[in-house]
């Protein structure tokens, strides 16, 4: 499934040249002719697609018992997510439609390349459908209780350097909450 086709998505769809692509048939018709200005969408997609195994889709698609398709436009005309079901727990695999959980608080994506209020309706499904995780599409995954966003995640990036005389170099980086303004 493609869940739009900005170019940080599709990129790499020919290396899946033998399985099926289901895209959002809005999606693929702007996707083959795209706005000259729009730079997200790539001119070279009808190239990747070419040859590929494309079923255009419309609406709630119910894949398995566990796994449906929503729709979720805004970021662009077609946009989908995927709700999955597993066990007890709800994960929601939300791409663009939800790409940071700064989105989750202001209710809008970062890029709106469609129609910023259908991006904002949205981002309201999402939240409406109440899943224990999100797995945004350019942040950690993450779940909210009582309004507050967890990661499930480190805020820790580690960064091991290893020199020629065995020694070890560790660079971290962190996220904390700024203390205020630097004097």
């Amino acid at each position: 499934m493609l869940s739009h086709s900005n170019w940080d998505h599709v990129l790499n769809i020919d290396l899946f040249s033998n399985s099926r692509i289901l895209i959002h048939e809005d999606e693929l018709n702007y996707a083959m002719n795209p706005k000259s200005d729009d730079w997200a969408t790539p001119t070279f997609f009808r190239d990747l697609m070419r040859g590929m195994d494309v079923k255009p889709i419309r609406g709630e698609i119910e894949l398995t018992e566990n796994v449906r398709i929503i729709e979720t436009i805004g970021h662009t005309i077609g946009h989908v997510s995927l709700l999955v079901s597993k066990g007890e727990k709800t994960l929601l695999f939300a791409q663009d439609a939800l790409p940071s959980a700064r989105s989750y608080y202001r209710e809008l994506p970062d890029y709106v390349f469609y129609n910023e209020e259908e991006a904002r309706k949205s981002i309201l499904k999402i939240k409406s459908l109440k899943p224990d995780i999100i797995y945004p599409g350019h942040d950690r995954p993450f779940t909210v209780r009582r309004g507050q966003i967890n990661y499930l995640s480190s805020e820790i990036i580690k960064v091991g350097l290893r020199g020629e005389k065995e020694e070890d170099l560790w660079i971290s980086l962190s996220l904390k909450k700024a203390l205020g303004p630097e004097k």
